[in-house]
């Protein structure tokens, strides 16, 4: 199973890429890591566990780089997740090439039309699908979505050393999301509106319409599990 799933900060994409992937480790077996490290440009490629491996100390550093290094950093770690279909089976991203099409032109000053360095972000998004498309057709994309009233609430009550999304650009960016999502190449796609949804029944909406999606390898993965359990309850 692969999926991306992208939105707005704020918008649950990483709480929903922790619960997907929980329940895929419990129903089809297997381990789903969730790679999430594009909202800032960064370089915890190699982050073991939810929690960040950069001190605030080392995100100061990096948030302190030119332009031109936070634009290669975030290209590097975008590339390096492309993967080649059979090697790897299971994938969650998180943000993934969205976060960097919409934060790095308004935030890190990278990636605008006039962008030295492979072009407009946006056009970069479409070739990293057409990457996926290519070596992994299976991919889902998947989006989410919340209202502006519901961003900015969330803002309040949810403090974050190191958010990115600033309360007067919440309309920029939402239109930003739906603009990127809208263009996507990806045709196996999702959209949820999570603004009156808890973080669970946001999760049971993917689950169920994650069932067209599966392939015949998850599937049987599924059947084995499942037998696996019946057969350790005898």
């Amino acid at each position: 199973m692969r999926l991306i799933i992208c939105g707005i900060e704020y918008s649950g994409t990483t709480t929903l890429a922790t619960g997907i992937s929980a329940w895929a480790g419990s129903t089809i077996g297997g381990e789903f890591p969730v790679h999430d490290h594009w909202k800032f440009p960064d370089i915890e490629c190699y982050r073991s566990g939810p929690s960040p491996s950069l001190s605030d100390t080392d995100r100061q550093t990096v948030l302190g780089l030119s332009p031109k290094l936070k634009e290669m950093l975030q290209r590097q770690s975008l590339v390096m997740h492309f993967g080649d279909a059979g090697e790897f089976t299971d994938q969650i991203l998180a943000g993934f090439h969205l976060d960097d099409t919409v934060y790095g032109p308004l935030y890190f000053d990278y990636g605008g039309q006039d962008e030295p360095q492979g072009g407009p972000r946006a056009r970069y998004a479409r070739y990293i699908e057409e990457q996926f498309l290519k070596r992994a057709p299976e991919t889902v994309f998947v989006y989410l979505k919340a209202s502006a009233k519901v961003i900015a609430k969330r803002i309040r009550d949810e403090r974050r050393t190191f958010g990115v999304l600033k309360y007067d650009d919440i309309d920029a960016v939402l239109e930003a999301f739906e603009t990127q999502a809208e263009a996507s190449l990806f045709a196996r796609k999702i959209e949820l509106d999570t603004s009156d949804s808890t973080p669970a029944e946001t999760l049971d909406q993917l689950v169920v319409q994650l069932q067209p999606f599966f392939t015949d390898t998850d599937r049987m993965r599924m059947l084995a599990r499942k037998a696996l359990a019946v057969g350790g309850n005898q």
